[in-house]
C-alpha cells in the first residue's frame, strides 16, 4: 500500500506513524497513494485534544498541540480497519479531549527487573507504545534498599537506568518526575532506624 505523509514539520510524529505502518502492512511511504496530513492548530480545543478527519484516500490528523498529535496518531493506528496489506482510518467524528490531564506510568527501576535491564531499543519501543495509548508523563523511583552508599558501583548503574528511562520519555515530550521511597534506607544506615519488629499490629 502506498501512503503519502504530509508532515508539516512534525517529523518525529511522522516517523513513528511511518514505522508502525511499514511494520504492520509493509507500506511504501512515497509521493502517491493515500494522503495522511499531520497538523497542529491551537484553536482546535483544549490541551492535548485531537481529531481524525477525512474519508477514502485523504485524511488529516489534527491536534491542539504536539503531544495531542502523538495521541491522534495513536488513535489513527488503534481504530483503523486493517487487512494483511492495507488499512483504512476511521474518523473520530468529533474533537477528542483526554478526560484526565495527568496520565503517568510508573517505572519501578530496581532489583534488576525489565525496566532496569531492557536493551535501549526495547525500552524505546515500550515508551512509544505508552505514548500512542495516551500517557503523557513518566515517573521513576530511586530505591536505595540494596545500596550501601550512593558512591558504590551499583548506585551508578541504578541512576544510569533511571536517566535512560526518563531521558527517552523527555525526548518524546512527556513530563518526567522522580518518586522518593519513604520506607527505605541505605544498608549502611544506623540500626537505630530499623523497625521495631516487636510492635503489636493486632487490632484491639
Amino acid at each position: 500500500m502506498k501512503i503519502q505523509l504530509i508532515t508539516n514539520g512534525y517529523d518525529s510524529h511522522a516517523a513513528l506513524l511511518s514505522k508502525r505502518l511499514c511494520e504492520r502492512i509493509g507500506a511504501e511511504i512515497c509521493n502517491e497513494g493515500m494522503r495522511i496530513e499531520l497538523l497542529v492548530d491551537a484553536s482546535l480545543g483544549e490541551k492535548e485534544s485531537y481529531a481524525i478527519r477525512g474519508e477514502g484516500d485523504s485524511w488529516q490528523v489534527i491536534a491542539a498541540d504536539e503531544m495531542g498529535l502523538y495521541f491522534g496518531v495513536g488513535k489513527l493506528l488503534h481504530t483503523a480497519k486493517w487487512t494483511q496489506d492495507r488499512f483504512l482510518p476511521v474518523a473520530t467524528g468529533r474533537v477528542m479531549t483526554p478526560a484526565c490531564t495527568f496520565r503517568a506510568v510508573y517505572f519501578a527501576v530496581h532489583f534488576y527487573n525489565w525496566y532496569q535491564q531492557a536493551p535501549a531499543e526495547e525500552l524505546e519501543r515500550y515508551l512509544e507504545d505508552l505514548l500512542l495509548w495516551g500517557f503523557n508523563a513518566a515517573v521513576a523511583v530511586s530505591p536505595v534498599a540494596n545500596l550501601t552508599s550512593l558512591d558504590d558501583e551499583l548506585a551508578d548503574k541504578l541512576f544510569y537506568s533511571i536517566r535512560r528511562v526518563l531521558g527517552t520519555a523527555k525526548r518524546f515530550g512527556m513530563e518526567i518526575g522522580m518518586i522518593i521511597v519513604p520506607n527505605q534506607g541505605l544498608k549502611s544506615a544506623p540500626h537505630e532506624f530499623d523497625a521495631d519488629l516487636s510492635f503489636d499490629l493486632t487490632m484491639r
